[in-house]
C-alpha cells in the first residue's frame, strides 16, 4: 500500500516554501490558532482534486497563491509524495508524487513525479521525472 510520506506547499496559502515529513502512523495535525492547520487540509484537497476553490475557502483558485513582500506570487504548487516500496502504485519508483499547480490566470496542471536511478561513468545518480497529467489519470 503506497503511504504518505511528504508535503511540499510552494506559494499555496499562507505557506511560502514548506516541507512536511509525514510519519508512519500519523494521525492529527495540531497547533495553535493561525498555524496552518486548515491551510494543510485544503492543500491536500486541492491536490486530490477539489474542483470547486470555495471548499478551499478561496473565491477563485487563483486566490490560493500567497502574497510574499506585498506581492502575489506567480503560482502555487502542492505535492504529495507517497512511499511506493512495495510498488502499489504503477511506477517503478520507490517514491511517487502527484502536483497540482494554479498560475495567477487560474490554469490548473497535474503532475506525476517520480525518481530514476541513473549509472554513468560508474556514478549512481537519482534524478526527478515530472509528467503533466489530466486529472482523469490520477
Amino acid at each position: 500500500m503506497a503511504v504518505l510520506s511528504e508535503l511540499h506547499l510552494k506559494n499555496f496559502k499562507s505557506f511560502k516554501n514548506a516541507k512536511l515529513k509525514i510519519p508512519m502512523g500519523f494521525t492529527a495535525i495540531v497547533g495553535p490558532n493561525g498555524s496552518g492547520k486548515s491551510n494543510i487540509v485544503d492543500a491536500i484537497c486541492f491536490v486530490l482534486g477539489k474542483s470547486s476553490a470555495k471548499t478551499l475557502r478561496a473565491g477563485r483558485f487563483n486566490e490560493l497563491i500567497t502574497y510574499h513582500n506585498g506581492k502575489r506570487e506567480k503560482f502555487a504548487e502542492v505535492t504529495l509524495y507517497f512511499d511506493n516500496s512495495d510498488r502499489a502504485l504503477p511506477v517503478d519508483s520507490d517514491k511517487v508524487g502527484i502536483s497540482r499547480k494554479v498560475t495567477l490566470d487560474g490554469d490548473s496542471a497535474y503532475y506525476l513525479i517520480w525518481e530514476e536511478i541513473e549509472e554513468k561513468d560508474g556514478k549512481i545518480t537519482t534524478k526527478e521525472k515530472r509528467k503533466r497529467i489530466k486529472k482523469s489519470e490520477l
